[in-house]
């Protein structure tokens, strides 16, 4: 059996939004997703991309993603990246491809200095818990995440 990482290219936008949604469901969030193939395109495709995905394939078969950005840790005083999301596929889990793309992203921190990786994971997900802690994460259980949507930051921004 045959593992690639690579690089998603304007061409997987489509199998991006489908494994989201898969996401999604899996997450009781499915009523979230909107973007489409051209906003994930324009976002992760352009001459300024707002985030990346790598794309494990499966035998040249699309089996999962790792969305993630940069951000910047003060404290350090360098950049960082965040995982947004990752994902497997149902049919491909258990092959070691969750694992393989942690470790891609971890090389990519490592070559490229970074300070950290961070990423958040759903309280109630126990499997994915492990399955972090597994490899070593530390769960911060002293920080809650926080969010505005649109109409929030609409609200706020004419306070």
């Amino acid at each position: 059996m045959s593992l690639e990482i690579r690089q998603a290219e304007v061409d997987d936008a489509g199998t991006i939004v489908e494994f989201t949604k898969e996401l999604a469901r899996y997450e009781g969030s499915l009523q979230d997703v909107v973007a489409t193939p051209a906003d994930i395109a324009s976002s992760l495709f352009s001459q300024r991309p707002s985030a990346y995905c790598e794309l494990a394939e499966w035998n040249g078969e699309p089996a999962g993603f790792a969305i993630w950005s940069y951000n910047y840790s003060i404290f350090l005083g360098k950049s960082c990246l965040w995982l947004e999301d990752l994902f497997v596929a149902e049919k491909f889990r258990r092959k070691g491809i969750g694992h393989a793309l942690l470790s891609h992203l971890a090389r990519k921190c490592r070559d490229e200095r970074l300070g950290r990786m961070e990423w958040s994971v759903l309280h109630w997900n126990e499997a994915a818990i492990g399955f972090y802690r597994g490899l070593g994460a530390k769960i911060d259980e002293g920080r809650h995440k926080c969010r505005w949507t649109a109409a929030d930051i609409a609200a706020v921004a004419s306070l």
